[in-house]
């Protein structure tokens, strides 16, 4: 996984340093020929504030996709389909919702099981540049896509078998059980979420790139947030080890 986001963190810095020439504090200014000095390609610019909003955009980059790579991991599909339908959410949605996040770590599952079987074939996959490699991976797509629309065909079949939307009621073989563990859980995540918002809002926190780069300040008052920050996600930590309690249906 970091290893993509670093292909994708390159490529993000080598186009905002090529196409976005915003700001005032110049570091380089030079111009680009095309095998012949009359034929130009244009100036490039690039500005200290044009790197540091790069830095900025691969972090958020990095903490969104982090995120989402962890909730696969720590966050059961079966679970996450119970906490949709406990908000009363459309069953459609919540499950293709279920099935997407599903059917990510089984496609990867999946592309490590072809590219064994190409290598076992003497299909040489890590050999030479980055170019090669992504050319020679091309060869994981036919494969992969065939299994997953053969997945797709078994899941039809299996929610037609199950006669899926005929009742509005649903009944689950394991269901979760929402305890005050897991009320007061929900309160601090989202009275810390909308205290952030606030403060955001307010002003603090915010940090201004274009067209000049300020200064780093830390207040106390920015320090007083961070730690009370990093207090509830650790106690939330602790409270999420204590809840989540599921119950088999007889």
């Amino acid at each position: 996984f970091m290893r993509y986001f670093a292909v994708i963190a390159l490529f993000l810095i080598f186009f905002n340093l090529l196409l976005n020439k915003s700001g005032d504090t110049q570091l380089l200014n030079f111009q680009i020929y095309f095998f012949h000095k009359d034929l130009s390609l244009g100036f490039i610019i690039i500005t200290l504030e044009t790197i540091i909003y790069s830095l900025i955009s691969i972090l958020q980059l990095g903490i969104m996709m982090f995120s989402f790579a962890l909730m696969n991991i720590v966050i059961n599909p079966d679970e996450l389909m119970q906490i949709f339908s406990k908000l009363r959410a459309p069953y459609v949605f919540t499950l293709i919702l279920s099935l997407t996040i599903r059917f990510f770590p089984l496609l990867n599952e999946d592309l490590k099981k072809i590219s064994d079987v190409q290598k076992t074939r003497g299909f040489e996959l890590e050999e030479g540049n980055i170019f090669s490699r992504i050319k020679n991976r091309m060869v994981l797509l036919l494969p992969l896509l065939a299994n997953s629309l053969e997945r797709s065909v078994q899941v039809s079949e299996a929610l037609e078998a199950r006669a899926f939307a005929i009742s509005k009621k649903k009944v689950f073989f394991r269901t979760i059980s929402t305890g005050k563990i897991d009320v007061l859980n929900i309160t601090i995540n989202l009275s810390l979420i909308g205290g952030l918002m606030f403060a955001g809002i307010q002003g603090f926190g915010v940090y201004n790139t274009y067209p000049l780069v300020t200064p780093l300040t830390i207040t106390v008052l920015d320090i007083v947030i961070w730690i009370v920050t990093i207090t509830a996600v650790l106690l939330m930590i602790i409270l999420m080890k204590a809840g989540g309690i599921f119950r088999d249906t007889n």
